[in-house]
């Protein structure tokens, strides 16, 4: 080998390294990778303020914890319930609200939640979940009325729509829409983002003319924490082998009596 470093490079590689390093390094990395990373997991960012997407409030809750969402701090109408949807852009799970009513007293408050948008279901309690349901000491139109965690955490798979339905006799302060179009997006996060929805003076009853005023936008807060990907267990198992004849030939005569109006 040469005792200084070449000019030029060779045409072929030497059978041996030089004696003498090169005085400088050069300019490009080398075309075959290590074999392993320098270590064996990435550089923590916890504790920063942003839920990065390798993390979740197991492995980050100062992140990814006890986040909010604030709705529009307007609140000139109210009614005693409303009705929105929102959407998880992660996979998230609601816990609780924050809201304005119209006076400083102790009434019950009540949120229902159902999978898929409200629409077509305000005056229904069918497919409806009861997660909360407790006397509250509301604070009025002016201070926030934090209600605490729901007795459930509502799970949101990310990319999936949920409705929520809050009733207080104590009326719910609201605004209008923006658009006046339900189901437009009011305001948003990384991973969550709520829609104008509609005002309701019934609870799962009454009609759609007289009891749903669209569109209004809650005035209040949304709380959340981002979660680890959400599976939803399957249905039972079906039964590993058939009877070999039904249990029952013969259909069951329908009882006669009045037809019920909803």
């Amino acid at each position: 080998p040469t005792n200084s470093p070449s000019k030029a490079p060779t045409a072929s590689p030497t059978n041996s390294p030089s004696k003498v390093p090169a005085a400088s390094p050069t300019n490009f990395p080398s075309k075959v990778p290590t074999a392993s990373p320098m270590s064996n997991s990435p550089v923590s960012s916890c504790s920063n303020g942003i839920c990065e997407l390798n993390e979740t409030v197991n492995t980050c809750a100062a992140d990814c914890g006890e986040l909010s969402l604030l709705s529009l701090d307007s609140g000139r109408k109210g009614a005693e319930g409303t009705m929105f949807d929102v959407k998880a852009k992660r996979d998230i799970e609601i816990t609780s609200f924050d809201i304005y009513t119209n006076s400083a007293k102790s009434e019950t408050v009540e949120v229902y939640t159902r999978q898929g948008s409200y629409k077509d279901h305000e005056l229904s309690q069918l497919g409806w979940k009861l997660v909360y349901s407790k006397l509250v000491d509301q604070l009025g139109e002016n201070t926030p009325t934090a209600l605490g965690d729901f007795d459930t955490g509502v799970a949101i798979p990310a990319n999936m729509v949920q409705s929520f339905f809050i009733w207080t006799d104590n009326v719910l302060r609201y605004d209008d829409g923006i658009s006046n179009v339900e189901g437009t997006s009011v305001t948003s996060d990384d991973a969550l983002e709520l829609y104008e929805g509609v005002g309701i003076t019934s609870k799962f009853s009454g009609k759609y003319k007289d009891d749903v005023f669209a569109t209004r936008v809650i005035k209040g807060v949304i709380r959340y924490d981002v979660v680890p990907p959400i599976v939803f267990s399957p249905t039972p198992q079906p039964t590993p082998n058939p009877t070999r004849r039904p249990v029952n030939t013969k259909a069951k005569k329908k009882k006669k009596g009045k037809t019920r109006k909803f």
